[in-house]
């Protein structure tokens, strides 16, 4: 993926649950890495019983300067 400074990009990941039981989820992401503030998304999501649902995670990078 490439992205210019200042702009974002959305991912759309298909979860397809084809069990016959109910899927709560909890996303978790590190954040003790230097660029864990530029993502944004849900942090937990429903998928039903055989069926399907779409998670989206959003990726902006701050500004960079040379000094």
């Amino acid at each position: 993926m490439r992205i210019s400074a200042g702009e974002s990009i959305t991912q759309t990941i298909p979860i397809i649950n084809e069990t016959n039981s109910t899927w709560n989820m909890k996303i978790y992401q590190e954040t003790n890495k230097p660029n864990a503030n530029w993502f944004a998304y849900d942090q937990g999501m429903h998928v039903g019983a055989n069926s399907e649902a779409n998670y989206s995670i959003t990726f902006k990078p701050r500004w960079m300067d040379t000094a």
